[in-house]
């Protein structure tokens, strides 16, 4: 699987194993989630949490880090040389450089674009691409329906900014959209595991959204009509450059 190999790079023993494993259950992904989690605790450690933007000087941290109750790395991201790890208990994101000489910098302090609420999702990077996700959003449309929020950089010398919100069309009050992610190139693939699907309640869909000409457009929305009530299908989401599993 292509995210296997970017995961290699920082957990080389667990995902290497439990990678495919992980795919075949929700028990597993819980193991394997908690693993991750704990090896975040190992992978951080030490690292130099003074936020030094590309090109800039080093900014105070004391504020924004460290507070009890932070949960810093209970979600983890990663491709290549960079990762995320959230922060302030899902109130911030915080981004990752792994420098020449193998130590870790922190580049990034990311915020939700309504101080005070908090992500609450796996946020999915990919080159210069982070997308986060707000599945329980109350300023959504209906309430509850989620948001994903689309944060794009020019290079890796550049911070991240918000970019695109994207929301579905025919959004449903507590459909969780935003609970999957994963992307490609020109492709965002979002999980909304609660959406109802005539009577089938908690179903699930998977939305496709294409960039078109820098715009971000709804392409389709996927659900099969065998998944019946309360499959959560678009719970989890992962792409290997051809096959979209869910």
């Amino acid at each position: 699987m292509a995210d296997r190999g970017k995961y290699e790079l920082l957990f080389p023993t667990v995902l290497f194993v439990a990678s495919d494993i992980a795919k075949r259950g929700s028990v597993m992904k819980m193991i394997v989630s908690t693993a991750i989690r704990a090896l975040g605790i190992v992978l951080f450690a030490g690292m130099s949490h003074a936020q030094t933007p590309p090109g800039g000087v080093p900014i105070p941290t004391t504020s924004d880090f460290g507070d009890p109750g932070d949960q810093f790395g209970y979600i983890l991201a990663a491709d290549g040389n960079w990762a995320v790890a959230s922060g302030s208990f899902g109130e911030a994101f915080y981004v990752y450089e792994r420098l020449a000489n193998g130590t870790w910098t922190r580049r990034q302090r990311i915020l939700p674009p309504v101080l005070g609420q908090a992500f609450f999702r796996t946020p999915h990077l990919r080159g210069n691409r982070l997308v986060i996700s707000r599945p329980s959003d109350p300023t959504a449309s209906p309430a509850g329906s989620g948001t994903v929020y689309v944060y794009q950089r020019n290079d890796s010398a550049s911070p991240f900014t918000l970019n695109a919100t994207l929301r579905p069309a025919d959004a449903q009050t507590g459909d969780r959209f935003g609970y999957g992610l994963a992307q490609t190139d020109d492709r965002i693939f979002v999980g909304a595991s609660a959406r109802d699907e005539g009577a089938n309640t908690d179903q699930g869909a998977v939305y496709v959204f294409l960039l078109n000409a820098g715009t971000w457009v709804q392409e389709t929305r996927m659900s099969p009509p065998d998944a019946g009530a309360s499959a959560r299908f678009g719970q989890d989401l992962a792409f290997d450059g051809q096959d979209l599993l869910v």
